[in-house]
């Protein structure tokens, strides 16, 4: 089994979406039900945010994550089975240089396959 891992170091639509054209069309191509090997295909990156309270920090990421995963899934034609998505656990930055206000940082993963 052969997965495929295209990392970005932030969300850019466009550019993301060309990956998920370029996963997608080699799940189609090479997938088992083709005689290929290709199971899963993943994007994957992380989200940072900042916001006066952790409480909104929190907020932020969870709404970007929700946002990531409703635009991909209403932009492709995927089946709901085919594209999970998932984020890691969120992380404080720690403060430094005397600035106000959380950072946070968390990873997110969205999941294609065949």
């Amino acid at each position: 089994t052969v997965h495929v891992i295209e990392v970005k170091r932030k969300w850019e639509r466009s550019r993301c979406f060309e990956d998920i054209d370029r996963l997608l069309a080699l799940l189609a191509a090479c997938a088992r039900q083709r005689n290929g090997s290709l199971k899963n295909g993943f994007l994957a990156l992380p989200i940072v945010e900042w916001a006066s309270t952790w409480k909104e920090v929190k907020l932020k990421v969870d709404t970007k994550v929700d946002s990531i995963h409703q635009d991909i899934g209403t932009s492709f034609d995927i089946e709901r089975r085919a594209m999970q998505s998932w984020r890691g656990r969120l992380r404080q930055y720690p403060k430094r240089y005397g600035e106000d206000g959380e950072w946070a940082a968390t990873a997110f993963c969205v999941a294609f396959s065949t």
